[in-house]
């Protein structure tokens, strides 16, 4: 079949020239959407499967925290669907980077309620896990870059309070993953999530 195939190409050399740049062209726009699609954050966050909890929680706070992960996969859907947001992979230049949840707008963030915000960071810390298992997902940078590779070997190790919520206007996160908020240069207590939640969902 194969021996086939180069006679053709033999006898035909420009229609077979064309036939190989079609499916050259074919194959590449899959890629590139496969990209787009995995990058994109304009869509809703895929849901997450439930990372491994602190055992020594009770179990109302077991089930409390697994409520509040799914109330806060709802709002960053909604806020993503209406690019009030986005998530991405901070820091992919550093040996440390983090999941990010980055709202467009300062405002946005101040109109939820404390436990909204809680939720919402419940979320974003339980997507660690997601983002570890399919890193491509939470990256904008191009799978043809010379650092894709790097990019996502460091996201698929990353800690499992690798993560922080971030203004897109620039400035002090709104709150950190405790690994996140160790390795920042300005250590704000009020960014903590320990100290933000009152360390409600932490082992006792």
């Amino acid at each position: 079949m194969f021996e086939h195939f180069l006679e053709r190409i033999k006898k035909h050399p420009f229609k077979s020239f064309i036939l190989i740049v079609f499916i050259i062209g074919i194959v590449g726009k899959y890629f590139d959407k496969e990209t787009a699609v995995a990058s994109s954050h304009l869509v809703p966050v895929e849901q997450a499967q439930l990372q491994e909890q602190p055992k020594n929680l009770s179990p109302e706070i077991q089930a409390e925290l697994q409520q509040k992960i799914a109330d806060g996969e709802k709002i960053a859907n909604a806020m993503i669907e209406k690019k009030k947001a986005f998530i991405d992979t901070s820091g992919v230049a550093t040996p440390s980077p983090c999941l990010d949840f980055i709202i467009m707008k300062k405002a946005y963030w101040n109109k939820l309620t404390k436990e909204q915000k809680i939720s919402l960071c419940l979320y974003v810390r339980n997507t660690v896990n997601e983002a570890k298992k399919f890193p491509h997902r939470f990256t904008r940078v191009p799978r043809t870059a010379p650092a894709y590779q790097s990019v996502i070997q460091k996201i698929s190790k990353m800690d499992a309070e690798s993560w922080m919520i971030s203004n897109n206007d620039g400035g002090t996160p709104f709150v950190m993953g405790d690994m996140a908020w160790e390795r920042y240069q300005t250590k704000d207590e009020d960014i903590s999530f320990a100290t933000f939640s009152g360390g409600r969902y932490y082992p006792q």
